[in-house]
């Protein structure tokens, strides 16, 4: 359990359809610290957020289901927004980048299909956000004692051990 309150105010923000996006992303990050069993009966709702047309809030209900309470049913939705021809907004991508990991890091669960997935994504987005997000996780969940800082704005022509992704890289 976190020292981050959760107040009714937050469970009422998932989904009250009035409130700003950045209010309501702010209380799904601090029902991602605490255990689902106090706060399951949320669910439903905080999934149906995936789908929502707030990047914002699609990425933040990543983080919560999958980061935070480690459910393994939303890793295809997850791959989904990850997926550039899936959806076009880089924030929800890199934030799904981030929940992956953070689930397969947790629970070591789907580590070789995440890490595929991480890799496709740096192959292939065009986003230089999305792929440093990518490489950034693939780093933490590969060779987590190497240090992440890149110099300037991330390329992966120059900043990706193309090596270490070899046994994971798409033809």
């Amino acid at each position: 359990m976190s020292d981050k309150k959760i107040t009714q105010e937050d469970v009422r923000m998932i989904a009250d359809e009035s409130a700003g996006p950045d209010e309501r992303a702010r209380s799904l990050f601090r029902l991602a610290y605490w255990e689902i069993g106090d706060y399951d009966h949320l669910e439903s709702a905080i999934a149906a957020l995936l789908n929502h047309r707030s990047a914002m809030l699609r990425g933040a209900a990543l983080k919560t289901l999958l980061a935070g309470w480690r459910r393994a049913q939303y890793i295809d939705d997850a791959i989904n927004i990850l997926r550039y021809d899936n959806d076009l907004d880089w924030c929800a991508r890199a934030d799904a980048a981030f929940s992956l990991a953070a689930f397969t890091l947790h629970t070591g669960q789907q580590r070789e299909r995440i890490v595929r997935e991480l890799v496709r994504t740096l192959q292939r987005d065009e986003a230089w956000a999305v792929q440093e997000a990518s490489y950034e996780q693939l780093l933490k969940i590969l060779a987590p004692s190497r240090d992440i800082h890149f110099s300037g704005q991330f390329d992966r022509d120059r900043d990706v051990d193309w090596a270490l992704l070899g046994p994971y890289l798409e033809n």
